[in-house]
């Protein structure tokens, strides 16, 4: 599990007041906070990346862009390689695309 992998890493290099509260509730729109060195809390997803890619839903995103200077993305790739990201909105180098759409409709029974 990715999170695991992370917050044990956080652990091991011991990050201060470190949180996984997706392990409680796992609707966060992150998975693990920790405040840093200045004391600013972060807000850290973390995600599996093992094909190049990577889902992020529509709350983790708008979350993060919220919080864009405290949100930090951290990907897992091959079970234990860590791939921190902690400018995922000011950097253009991160391209997203939309995979999905919400579509609303009424169903009209015309007899």
């Amino acid at each position: 599990m990715a999170e695991k992998v992370v917050l044990d890493y956080f652990i091991n290099n011991n990050y201060k007041d470190i949180d996984p509260v997706a392990i409680f509730d796992p609707y966060y729109h992150y998975d693990i906070q920790y405040t840093n060195e200045n004391g600013d809390v972060k807000y850290v997803e973390v995600k599996s990346f093992d094909f190049g890619s990577f889902h992020l839903s529509k709350s983790e995103y708008d979350f993060g862009l919220s919080k864009k200077e405290n949100y930090e993305i951290w990907l897992v790739k091959d079970k234990n390689i860590i791939i921190p990201i902690y400018d995922f909105f000011s950097n253009p180098k991160y391209k997203t695309t939309v995979n999905e759409y919400l579509v609303h409709l009424e169903i009209v029974n015309n007899k």
